[in-house]
């Protein structure tokens, strides 16, 4: 009987259009069901005849939506998944032992609906947007009947076979697939801001690359797809080496397989249920700061005709430009650190992107830190200057758990008539603190004749007439140049009193 339903499902796998299709036809089919059956084998797992029949059913049908693919299906192509279990139906409705229980078929289909969720957990990118395919809703888009008992088993054998499709994307084979598959589809070798490494599908045939290198890593599930996930990132990392040097492209690695050990970073990082609602590529970033205003008007532009980039630097280079950070904060960017990597394989230390998401349902939004280079005049710490100007908590945070670089968003070549409205500290002025300080800062501008000195610097661009001086409170004089980078994510001055403890976290 085993025999005559898989050589049935096979025959369908003959058609020209599957065993063309490289990518999702006969061969990714029958690869996926020998490495899910060899996932089964390494971790000693008993399975009853009709599960491994539902599980390698669903392993060579999992993909043949796409043979009905047409141009009006979305970037993501996510309609795959709804096609297979339609085509699925039809098919395993006319095989025995499939065509006498209905269960067989409903268990068969809920695998495919469930295969391809991490996948669809990354953001689809295109030049000007960005569209996040919740595969939560996928289940509410079909009507698949499970017996309550049988799902915990189902979910079980999810795991076998995300695992194992997800496998077929890393390692030097599945790099170059994916690689040339990108490539013909039109798309560039690189993405702007960080070339190499962002967080949507689409933004360039690298980032393919890396995003199926690392839903190889999220998915495996079993020590040994595990062996085989970090094996085929090395290869990965040595490929995408390669093409950068082939294309005088500066090469950095991903680092997903580096990083500190999260789980030993304290915490509960179960208190957090995260969910990846959006994201902003990096024409949309620079836009956002384009924009960015300051707090005595809203018609002036620090950053319109900055240059900014996304880099690479170490914390030794950095001057944050506060007394403090708060500690409840500090845990909070652990928590975020360990589920959004666990989750998403999205490192918030490594963004080049602003990702918008949910914790426990509320809003969120997080860009990379940002730092302004310019030359300090004033103070102390006279000299080229590396102004951590939003971000502070997270650059804390990392150090705290042994990183020695951030990617940040760096802007050069901010007008002299737009000062900071601190003046630089080092690292070792910055403490953990339960509340905000009432020492916060060390002020540019101490009272209304300082600014009035700016008034004089540069009267084209201040005077009491355009930008006057709003009141004397001390807000008004010492955050007279403050940038409101709110549409980024920043919290905006902080008050300095104590924290609410039933107040809704904010990053």
């Amino acid at each position: 009987m085993k025999k005559k339903w898989r050589n049935h499902i096979e025959k369908y796998l003959q058609q020209d259009d599957l065993v063309n299709d490289i990518t999702h036809g006969r061969v990714h089919a029958l690869e996926v069901e020998k490495t899910a059956m060899e996932i089964v084998k390494q971790c000693e797992i008993k399975l009853s005849e009709a599960d491994e029949m539902i599980l390698r059913a669903a392993c060579l049908l999992h993909d043949i939506g796409y043979t009905n693919y047409n141009n009006n299906w979305s970037k993501g192509k996510y309609e795959h998944i709804f096609e297979s279990i339609i085509l699925t139906k039809g098919i395993l409705s006319k095989i025995e032992p499939f065509s006498n229980d209905d269960a067989l078929i409903e268990s068969v289909c809920y695998l495919i609906l469930k295969h391809d969720d991490t996948n669809y957990s990354f953001p689809i990118c295109s030049m000007d947007s960005c569209e996040i395919t919740n595969p939560i809703n996928f289940e509410s888009n079909v009507n698949i009947e499970l017996i309550d008992s049988k799902r915990d088993v189902l979910d079980q054998l999810v795991k076998f076979i995300r695992e194992a499709d997800a496998l077929q994307g890393i390692g030097l084979e599945g790099a170059k697939r994916t690689f040339n598959y990108s490539i013909s589809r039109g798309l560039p070798i690189v993405s702007p801001g960080n070339a190499i490494n962002s967080y949507a599908w689409e933004e360039s045939a690298i980032t393919n690359v890396r995003l199926a290198e690392r839903r190889g890593i999220l998915d495996a599930y079993s020590k040994y797809g595990r062996s085989i996930a970090l094996k085929g990132y090395a290869e990965v990392e040595g490929f995408i080496k390669n093409i950068c040097r082939r294309n005088s492209i500066k090469f950095e690695e991903d680092g997903i397989d580096s990083h500190i050990n999260i789980n030993e970073i304290g915490g509960d990082h179960k208190s957090q249920r995260v969910e990846l609602t959006g994201y902003k590529n990096w024409y949309q970033v620079i836009n956002q700061l384009r924009n960015v205003t300051l707090r005595c008007s809203d018609q002036l532009f620090p950053y319109a005709g900055a240059e900014i980039t996304s880099e690479l630097i170490g914390f030794e280079d950095i001057s944050p430009l506060a007394y403090y950070v708060l500690e409840e904060q500090i845990k909070r960017q652990e928590e975020l650190y360990v589920n959004l990597l666990k989750t998403y394989g999205i490192d918030i230390f490594n963004l080049s992107g602003i990702i918008e998401f949910k914790i426990n349902s509320c809003p969120f939004i997080i860009a990379p830190p940002i730092i302004e280079y310019y030359y300090e005049s004033e103070g102390e710490n006279k000299g080229p200057t590396y102004a951590l100007v939003d971000g502070l908590h997270r650059c804390f945070t990392a150090q705290k758990i042994g990183l020695k670089k951030i990617r940040v968003i760096m802007i050069k070549n901010v007008g002299e008539q737009f000062p900071l409205v601190p003046l630089p500290l080092t690292w070792d002025d910055v403490s953990a603190e339960k509340i905000v300080p009432s020492s916060k800062r060390i002020y540019r501008f101490k009272s209304r004749e300082d600014i009035f000195e700016l008034f004089k610097q540069f009267p084209t661009t201040y005077n009491e007439v355009n930008t006057p001086i709003k009141s004397d409170k001390d807000q008004d004089v010492i955050y007279y140049t403050y940038r409101d980078l709110s549409m980024i994510g920043s919290d905006g001055i902080r008050a300095a009193k104590k924290i609410n403890e039933n107040d809704e976290w904010k990053l």
